[in-house]
C-alpha cells in the first residue's frame, strides 16, 4: 500500500477531526476514498481511530495544501458523480487547509478524470493565493 495514501489520509482525517468529532458523512466519505485506493475498511478505521502520525496541518506547505485539496476533488470526479456530502467535504477540506470554498468548484470545473487534460487546473495552482482566506 501506498505510504503517501496513508499519510494524505491521515492528514484527511485530522482536517476533519480540526474542528469537532467526525460526523457520519465524513467517515463514509474518508472509507470512500480509503477503499477505492485499495484500504480495507479495517484499515480505514484505524487511520479513522489514530490519525495522530500524519502530518502536523501548520507544517503544510500552500503546494501541499493545493495537491491534498486537488487529489480529494479528483477522487469525488472519479464516478462522475457528485453528492451533496461529498463537495460539502470538499468545501470542508478547503476551509480547514485555509482556502475560501470557491476553490472547490474552480478546481472542479477544470479537472478531468485524465489530470493531463487539467491543464488550466495549473492555471488554479499558480493563482491559488487568491483564494486563500485572509
Amino acid at each position: 500500500m501506498n505510504i503517501n495514501l496513508r499519510n494524505q489520509l491521515r492528514t484527511l482525517v485530522q482536517l476533519a477531526k480540526s474542528e469537532k468529532n467526525l460526523d457520519q458523512s465524513e467517515k463514509e466519505w474518508l472509507h470512500t476514498i480509503g477503499e477505492s485506493n485499495g484500504l480495507s475498511s479495517t484499515d480505514v478505521d484505524l487511520i479513522i481511530n489514530k490519525p495522530e502520525s500524519g502530518k502536523n496541518l501548520s507544517s503544510i506547505e500552500l503546494n501541499e495544501r493545493f495537491e491534498l485539496l486537488f487529489n480529494t476533488i479528483q477522487l469525488m470526479k472519479t464516478d462522475r458523480k457528485r453528492y451533496f456530502r461529498e463537495i460539502k467535504f470538499c468545501q470542508r477540506t478547503a476551509e480547514r487547509l485555509g482556502f475560501n470554498t470557491t476553490i472547490v468548484n474552480e478546481i472542479s470545473m477544470n479537472i478531468y478524470n485524465d489530470r493531463l487534460m487539467s491543464s488550466s487546473v495549473e492555471n488554479i495552482r499558480y493563482n491559488v493565493k487568491k483564494y486563500l482566506v485572509a
